[in-house]
């Protein structure tokens, strides 16, 4: 039997052996999960310390970021306003209403905003000034930036100079949807150039200026094919003019015929000059030789007809002129040290007879009118 003798000692160190089994692995399953829960609370722990240190990261950085967004926000607000205080700038939509408008361009130009918000205006040009409105506008519309000076006419009807920058906005298919225009003050630097080339007495524009005037019109003439005339004016016997009446009196003669010469030449291409003493200069384009002979033949007319009176003349019994004239048309335009030259050589024989307008037609002739009547010499 097996609960007898050496068989039964057997089978009791079999389960004792096995309950010792059984026990050390109770034990070691009760330090595992002893140990696993060890683990756990550790870990619990620290997830729980990293998630606070997470979430205390997380605080610290969303107050960094909203004070970092605050501080770019009022600096952006800053920057902007002084933008709106000390830069002129205006934005058009696509019809050229403006939208926008800083309150320096405002002040600037007298207007408020109220008044120009949603209202075309054509940058503050004048309403005789429209043709470089259109000009504006043809290379704004293609794209293209327009820069350039020009007469900005304020509220109260005041011309005040700027330079301009006027640009298409774009949008992704590169078609303008938008117009920005800055615009800086330069009247100060007018002011200066007008004392640079202008005339003190009569307020014409001086020899120095028509030195620049007459190439930059040249080119134009040649670039349009148009015609070109220059015409020089003397006044006669005005040394003895100034014997019998006085210096003084002879100034006053001067700005006289400088003022019905500024109201006389009307047209943007039209300019004329004190070239010094008692000699006045006429640039005019568009008019060939007969319209600018039947022009400046007015011109000498209306100033005899001022009725000032020249006691001392020898060709009437008031203040008169003399005048020659050179015309070429477009391709034919010569050096502007040649126009002149041609045209003081015509103004040298006009002095012959006084009183009168000559214009050489040609490098030999010189076409000769006296009082209506044409001969050439």
């Amino acid at each position: 039997m097996i609960n007898k003798g050496k068989g039964a000692a057997q089978v009791q160190r079999i389960n004792d052996a096995t309950q010792a089994l059984i026990n050390l692995a109770n034990t070691q399953a009760a330090m595992f999960h002893d140990e696993v829960e060890m683990n756990k609370k550790t870990t619990l722990f620290l997830l729980s310390v990293l998630l606070s240190f997470s979430l205390l990261a997380a605080v610290i950085i969303y107050f960094y970021v909203v004070r970092m967004f605050t501080k770019v926000n009022l600096e952006l607000m800053s920057d902007k306003h002084l933008i709106d205080q000390n830069m002129m700038i205006k934005i058009l939509n696509s019809e050229g209403n403006t939208t926008e408008i800083s309150s320096a361009f405002c002040r600037y130009t007298g207007y408020l905003k109220e008044e120009v918000i949603r209202q075309k205006n054509n940058f503050f040009l004048a309403e005789d000034n429209q043709a470089l409105a259109t000009k504006i506008w043809r290379s704004i519309q293609t794209g293209r930036a327009w820069e350039g000076e020009y007469a900005l006419r304020s509220a109260k009807g005041e011309d005040k100079w700027v330079s301009a920058m006027i640009e298409p906005i774009l949008d992704a298919d590169y078609q303008p949807v938008a117009y920005r225009s800055i615009v800086r003050d330069i009247s100060d630097r007018k002011e200066v150039e007008a004392l640079t080339m202008t005339d003190k007495l009569t307020s014409l524009y001086n020899r120095q200026y028509f030195e620049i005037a007459i190439k930059q019109q040249a080119s134009l003439a040649r670039r349009h094919k148009q015609y070109l005339t220059l015409a020089i004016l003397d006044m006669d016997y005005f040394k003895k003019y100034n014997e019998k009446y006085g210096h003084e009196a002879g100034d006053c003669v001067l700005s006289e015929v400088a003022v019905f010469l500024q109201q006389a030449l009307k047209r943007p291409s039209d300019y004329v000059f004190r070239m010094g003493g008692e000699e006045f200069g006429i640039l005019m384009t568009g008019m060939n030789e007969q319209e600018s002979f039947n022009f400046l033949e007015t011109i000498r007319a209306g100033i005899e007809a001022l009725n000032i009176a020249h006691e001392l003349s020898y060709v009437s019994d008031y203040v008169t002129v003399s005048i020659g004239f050179r015309a070429y048309a477009g391709a034919d335009i010569s050096a502007p040290e040649q126009i002149f030259i041609q045209a003081d050589k015509a103004l040298y024989s006009a002095k012959e007879y006084r009183n009168t307008v000559r214009g050489i037609t040609t490098e030999e002739s010189i076409q000769l009118v006296i009082e209506g009547d044409s001969a050439e010499i």
